[in-house]
């Protein structure tokens, strides 16, 4: 049976994500117990990946023993014993052929073996020990001694083993599998395929042999020999499936999504118990943004192996998708507990305390992201976020350019360039990045809504619409982009369909502050002022410190002919922002015209209804300072001329949440 030697983490933000990076690795199991060829036995230690029989026992070639004829026939029965499994029998026998020839070198190497396919390692090293003392030219007592050295993560007597094993006999293709393994737990991705290569010149039959190179050839990025080596590999033995996990792992990076899919299905059909398929097919539904599928394989994955550090720290990319900051957080701070401090790991986390508004602990771990891994385009761009959002603009500006420099081309990297570059006031090139962003990712909703952003700001309302349009048909559960669409749709004189979309996003997210404050202008316009009287309301108990809330809110009352009631709410409002010049103006009109209504209701005693009021103020609202008094005034966020037009949009900003998407 094999084994997952090899598992580094396989998402990347980048899920965002969600979006970029290495692959999850399936080395296949190190042959570390396995006949060599046909003229060497086969060496000790724990149970080979295939379990093939033992060669002939009489094959005495390499040692320099020549046992007696009883001590032959009891090694012999051993060898056969060993074949069957029984290894209680064999190495009782094989412990007879030593008191018969205590010289007997390969029988101590055989009962090695026989040890150490029971697990027993210190016995397994006792007989390799004396197997060298007997006979120091014997390869395969170090190729076996080696064997449980590497079980022990003891690498460098293990490649001293390995190296004298492969020097007494170049053929002995269990020494030259495992030195690969060495070499690839080191890094050393070329010297470990050239040790495979040559196995497999020995033994074109070793499944083994094909499988690992696979797992070097995909850490080398050269997928179509990964994928080569393993249909060789599936070719010997069809129902591997840590093969099939490797083979998907090396469609994915070629993008080939769907054959993924089919490997890591079959790999999980033929071993569902191999929690590292599930963690590999995790980041597929991650990267087809089918996110409840891919909880379900990380949380089949932790069930399997609750130490799975990658399919914590890819499930957190899952959760920054899905807005769930401190679950993202919690399943990094897990990751790295159990080991994974790496760059995707810390990155990640880096996201969520950006998504917290925590901009200090997330430049902490993009700096050490970017340390552990300067290459990582995806930690710049997120750490220029975090250095936009702390008022670090030129430095934010720096690392998105180092983040679209480093490439591969990223969609994230230029929408967080474009939104830089739209708060510096660089409107142009910003709608170019948010073009590219768009232009390389058109499935992410979020680009869409930036960009419509800046051609709202930029009264480009029709360009704003389609694209806010776009994202709400990609994703349509997000109430805040009907609320966006309402404001474009209203500054466009389309009032009605702004407020049906205000109407969607509070069904969505009722306690949304900018749309309750959308829906009040947008009710202003349609002369519904009892109404966005009731949405400013909201808006006053969401941010009591709200002054537009109060002046939209004097202003719909005005409107309503509750012009003392009116008077007090700018009142408030020029007390939140006495520098305003046009609430003061308001003020003073609701002033003017609550005296006029004070006069003629004492001047008339008798009872007077709303409807005669209305005849003495034909136009029923309050007229707009300085343009005569039958002139209609629109909401404050409306239309706002040049005195007010910053401050309206400063106040737009902040009820929306801040950055990109």
């Amino acid at each position: 049976m094999r084994r997952a030697v090899g598992f580094t983490d396989g998402g990347g933000v980048g899920v965002g994500t969600g979006r970029r990076r290495g692959p999850v690795v399936f080395l296949g199991m190190v042959a570390l117990i396995a006949t060599t060829s046909t003229a060497q036995p086969a060496a000790a230690g724990p149970a080979p990946a295939d379990d093939r029989p033992n060669p002939p026992a009489a094959q005495d070639t390499g040692s320099n023993a020549k046992p007696n004829d009883a001590a032959k026939t009891a090694r012999n029965r051993g060898v056969e014993a060993l074949n069957k499994r029984e290894y209680d029998t064999a190495i009782r026998l094989f412990t007879e052929a030593i008191r018969l020839d205590p010289r007997n070198a390969l029988a101590y190497a055989q009962r090695a073996r026989a040890h150490g396919r029971k697990g027993e390692l210190e016995q397994c090293l006792a007989d390799c020990d004396a197997a060298i003392r007997v006979d120091p030219g014997l390869s395969i007592a170090y190729s076996c001694r080696s064997a449980v050295r590497l079980k022990r993560n003891e690498l460098d007597q293990a490649l001293d083993d390995l190296n004298r094993a492969i020097q007494l006999d170049p053929r002995n293709a269990t020494a030259l599998l495992n030195r690969g393994d060495v070499w690839a737990s080191r890094g050393k991705y070329d010297r470990a395929i050239a040790d495979w290569s040559e196995a497999i010149r020995l033994d074109p039959r070793d499944a083994h042999a094909f499988s690992n190179r696979a797992g070097a050839w995909l850490k080398k990025k050269e997928y179509d020999k990964a994928i080569a080596d393993c249909n060789a590999a599936l070719r010997i033995d069809p129902h591997a499936a840590d093969v099939l996990a490797n083979r998907g792992m090396a469609h994915r990076m070629k993008g080939e999504l769907d054959s993924s899919l089919v490997d890591f299905n079959e790999a999980i059909r033929l071993a569902p118990h191999l929690g590292g398929v599930y963690t590999a097919r995790g980041w597929n539904w991650v990267l087809k943004r089918e996110y409840d599928k891919a909880l379900a394989d990380y949380e089949m994955a932790i069930r399997q192996d609750p130490r799975d550090a990658a399919a914590y720290s890819q499930r957190a990319a899952v959760w920054i998708e899905k807005r769930e900051s401190d679950r993202a957080i919690a399943d990094c701070d897990t990751a790295i507990r159990l080991g994974l401090r790496n760059a995707s790991t810390l990155t990640r986390r880096g996201w969520a305390w950006i998504n917290k508004h925590q901009f200090d602990k997330a430049a902490m771990d993009l700096d050490e992201a970017i340390r552990l891994e300067p290459g990582r385009s995806e930690a710049h761009s997120l750490r220029g976020r975090a250095r936009m959002e702390s008022g670090q603009r030129d430095a934010a500006l720096r690392d998105l350019d180092e983040a679209i420099r480093l490439g591969p081309p990223d969609a994230q990297a230029y929408a967080n360039r474009g939104w830089v570059r739209r708060e510096m006031g660089q409107y142009d090139k910003a709608l170019a990045d948010y073009d590219k962003a768009v232009r390389l990712d058109p499935r992410q909703d979020s680009y869409l809504v930036s960009r419509g952003d800046l051609h709202r700001r930029q009264s480009n309302y029709e360009q704003a619409i389609a694209d806010y349009s776009e994202a709400i048909r990609i994703r349509s559960d997000i109430g805040e982009r009907y609320g966006r669409r309402a404001e474009a749709l209203m500054q466009t004189g389309r009032q009605q369909q702004a407020l049906a979309d205000c109407d969607r996003a509070l069904r969505l997210a009722p306690r949304s502050e900018r749309t309750h404050f959308i829906r009040g202008c947008v009710n202003i316009e349609l002369h519904k002022y009892q109404d966005a009287i009731g949405d400013f309301d909201r808006v006053i108990q969401f941010d009591p410190r709200s002054a537009y809330g109060y002046a939209n809110r004097g202003l719909a009352r005005a409107k309503n002919h509750e012009y003392a009631a009116a008077v007090v709410d700018f009142d408030e409002a020029i007390k939140r922002d006495p520098g305003n010049a046009l609430l003061r103006r308001y003020r003073d009109q609701a002033v003017r015209e609550n005296r006029r209504v004070d006069r003629f209701l004492t001047a008339s005693p008798s009872d007077r209804t709303r409807e005669e009021l209305s005849k003495y103020l034909p136009s029923g609202e309050l007229p707009m300072p300085g343009r005569g008094k039958n002139r209609s005034e629109s909401s404050v966020p409306n239309r706002p001329n040049q005195a007010d037009k910053d401050g309206l949009q400063q106040y737009l900003e902040r009820v929306t949440t801040s950055g990109p998407q």
